[in-house]
């Protein structure tokens, strides 16, 4: 990848962005990262637009993320972990399996086949990736071609 001006006035941008948010974030006594993530959702293309949707974006959004885990990681207590180690589980594990058991119950009420409403499951073996690029449009609820299904149930 070429390294153009732009993408250096980027950088810069962003880094400026993200030192001011993380300090108001500090005076409201908040943590500097939540004030870091909260001004990437408004700056990006979801909200105000300023940073738009491209492929350099997009390398500098998952490295990133890394650094993130990464700190995260560094700044985890393995004694606290221990501390409140079942309460964290059972959270992480609701907090996962709670609204995936909700989306699949909704797609089993629209109608959807059980295997194609489970999140990245789908019988045909392309594992979700018909949520993106989809030519249809239609995401996980498109049909396929030459078959009209009527109703609910498993049909095909």
């Amino acid at each position: 990848m070429e390294t153009s001006p732009d993408s250096l006035l980027l950088i810069a941008g962003l880094l400026l962005l993200a030192k001011v948010s993380g300090a108001v974030a500090i005076r409201f006594g908040m943590p500097s990262v939540l004030g870091i993530l909260v001004a990437g959702l408004l700056a990006g293309p979801g909200a105000l637009g300023l940073i738009g949707r491209d492929e350099f974006v997009g390398n500098l959004g998952h490295i990133g993320v890394v650094l993130l885990m990464f700190l995260a990681g560094l700044e985890t207590d393995p004694q606290g972990l221990r501390t409140v180690g079942r309460t964290a589980f059972l959270v992480a594990i609701g907090g996962v399996a709670l609204p995936m058991g909700a989306g699949c119950a909704v797609g089993v009420l629209a109608g959807m086949e059980t295997m194609r409403a489970l999140p990245r499951s789908d019988p045909d073996g392309d594992l979700g990736q018909h949520h993106r690029g989809d030519p249809e449009g239609a995401g996980p609820f498109r049909q396929p071609r030459g078959e009209h299904h009527h109703g609910s149930g498993n049909h095909r």
